[in-house]
């Protein structure tokens, strides 16, 4: 029911925006919709409202709204289970963070790039990748953020067979928590 009534009011401002003109609103109520959609498992429209928002970014130029779009793009590719296009969607992603200044945005971009690799099962990239957000994660504080880091880097581990490794990186991620 909750689901139903976002969808309704993001609607309404998606007629609103387009009403008024306004790209970069009709961009971002996309993106909030295609994270309703996701969170209700509707792919479809997910895949649809995302490739609508990253053409309207596009077109106006709005890299951080780019940014935002290709890193849920490439979690929902994921969770659909098309890697490969998930790992270009996020490699995109990392791109605009490298023009954008944030660390946080290349850490969360690391941190994607890391759990697809693994996916793929691709354990070295993946630790590379993951090792990289890991040190971003600490260079900026980000507790929450570098316990994600950490189980995901434990997860990998686990898939090369390394338990004492995965024990430790969850041990380092309980004493953030």
């Amino acid at each position: 029911q909750e689901a139903q009534t976002a969808v309704t009011y993001c609607h309404r401002s998606l007629k609103e925006w387009r009403r008024l003109g306004n790209v970069q609103g009709e961009a971002r109520t996309l993106t909030t919709l295609a994270m309703i959609h996701h969170a209700n498992g509707a792919y479809g429209e997910v895949l649809e409202c995302s490739r609508q928002a990253i053409a309207l970014q596009e077109a106006s130029n709005d890299r951080t709204g780019l940014l935002v779009s290709y890193q849920n793009l490439g979690i929902l590719l994921y969770d659909i289970g098309a890697l490969d296009e998930a790992r270009e969607a996020a490699e995109m992603a990392l791109e605009l963070a490298g023009h954008s200044g944030s660390k946080l945005r290349k850490m969360r971009c690391y941190h994607i790039l890391g759990v697809i690799a693994s996916a793929r099962g691709d354990f070295v990239t993946a630790r590379r990748f993951l090792g990289t957000a890991e040190t971003i994660a600490v260079d900026v504080g980000n507790r929450e953020r570098l316990s994600d880091v950490l189980c995901a880097l434990a997860e990998n581990s686990l898939h090369e067979k390394d338990v004492v490794k995965a024990r430790e990186y969850v041990d380092r991620a309980v004493t953030l928590m």
